[in-house]
């Protein structure tokens, strides 16, 4: 979830695709944030903390492999960082459930998955649920809109791919599958599955979020909000969150540290 502290800045929608803005302005609450949630999120405690119970309850906690499993990790890049901390914003804003942890996915600390960044469910108001599919960019950059909003690589075209690109649904989808198959989510999957099969195609949530640690401004977002208005031709399931961040970016990293 996001600090006590947090504050919309702006909110607004171009032709239909609907743009936020909200700073965690309190410097002390950001801090707390990034050692409690962010850290735990970025670095998958909850994982980190299974593979110790299971070493413990074995017999395995007093050995070498146990030191070394439980060993602190590499220290994650900024980018990483601020995709937890847009998984953490997307639950507050969305009530987002996540089927997994991306880092379960990665067999190095500095792999790049393929697909979208972040992918889960959110409820829906009449009770069922749909897809998440989220694209994250993390920039410092001082010009307004930044850089990381532009090209084939950048937050908008991205975000583009994700309506239009269906071999790119039918990843995420069989991933997504794998994942919860045999978990408490399959229903929770199958039942987004069905809206995504009724109402194709925007039976699904598509979100672009872009974490910065500059002043808030609307035109970081709004640009772009219309230029995907102009391109696809069903935009009510795309929005655009930028969270703005009180501590430097370089500076993260000292607070969300390895566990």
């Amino acid at each position: 979830m996001l600090p006590s502290s947090t504050k919309q800045n702006y909110k607004s929608a171009e032709a239909g695709v609907a743009y936020l803005g909200l700073c965690v302005a309190d410097e002390a609450d950001c801090i707390d944030w990034l050692k409690g949630p962010v850290r735990n999120r970025a670095y998958d405690a909850e994982e980190v903390a299974a593979l110790n119970d299971f070493m413990r309850v074995e017999g395995f906690d007093d050995t070498a492999l146990h030191a070394a499993l439980m060993a602190p990790d590499e220290q994650l890049s900024e980018n990483d960082i601020g995709e937890a901390m847009a998984e953490l914003a997307l639950q507050s804003q969305l009530q987002a459930i996540w089927p997994t942890n991306r880092r379960r996915d990665m067999r190095s600390v500095r792999a790049s998955l393929p697909g979208a960044d972040i992918v889960g469910f959110i409820p829906s108001d009449d009770g069922g649920y749909r897809f998440l599919f989220a694209e994250v960019k993390t920039s410092s950059d001082l010009k307004v809109p930044p850089a990381v909003m532009y090209g084939n690589k950048g937050l908008e075209y991205q975000l583009y791919t994700l309506a239009t690109d269906w071999r790119v649904l039918r990843r995420l989808l069989s991933y997504t599958y794998s994942r919860v198959r045999e978990t408490s989510l399959m229903p929770v999957w199958r039942e987004a599955f069905k809206r995504l099969a009724n109402e194709f195609p925007t039976g699904a949530e598509l979100v672009g979020v872009l974490v910065r640690d500059t002043t808030p401004q609307a035109k970081d977002v709004a640009h772009h909000a219309g230029a995907l208005s102009g391109k696809l031709p069903n935009v009510d399931c795309v929005s655009l969150l930028a969270l703005y961040i009180c501590v430097p970016a370089k500076n993260w990293s000292l607070h969300c540290t390895p566990l």
